[in-house]
């Protein structure tokens, strides 16, 4: 089997990042606990060459597993979607509180770059009461020094 995915081994990462002088790679679009052996593959074979890795995740991971894979990373942004039970149920068929508590842990069990990315949805995660509950929680759960990356989609998108 000589194709493309084939050939996109982790060492062939670390290889292309020092090659085009790239200090960091992301493991996003997918999110990386799906393929979590391969990022962490990549992630250590990346290690090897001073690369750094970002895991941009949902955060939607158990305790044990979110151990050994954060453990593998050097930074993170995790897409808190909102404090909402009933949206994380209809919009993503999970719930929060996995979300939070991977928030909780890399804020406080890591020692490495946290960003928290919210994706505002006009009409169904917008509402103000909702948006100032989510700071006011991440300001008492993880403090000041917690940086969002708040992003807001025009309507229609």
């Amino acid at each position: 089997m000589d194709t493309l995915a084939s050939q996109a081994t982790p060492q062939i990462h670390a290889d292309t990042c020092v090659k085009t002088c790239c200090r960091s790679i992301a493991y996003t679009y997918n999110d990386p606990v799906i393929f979590m052996e391969y990022a962490i593959d990549a992630a250590k074979a990346c290690r090897e060459q001073n690369i750094n890795s970002v895991a941009v995740s949902a955060g939607y991971i158990l305790a044990e597993p979110r151990t050994e894979f954060f453990s593998h990373m050097d930074a993170a942004n995790i897409d808190l979607k909102g404090l909402n039970e009933n949206f994380y149920h209809t919009f993503c068929s999970g719930h929060l509180q996995p979300a939070l508590d991977t928030l909780i842990y890399l804020l406080n069990e890591t020692d490495y770059w946290v960003e928290i990315t919210n994706l505002i949805i006009p009409g169904e995660n917008d509402d103000p009461a909702e948006l100032q509950a989510m700071c006011e929680w991440i300001m008492g759960k993880l403090g000041p020094f917690a940086p969002p990356a708040l992003h807001c989609f025009p309507s229609g998108l």
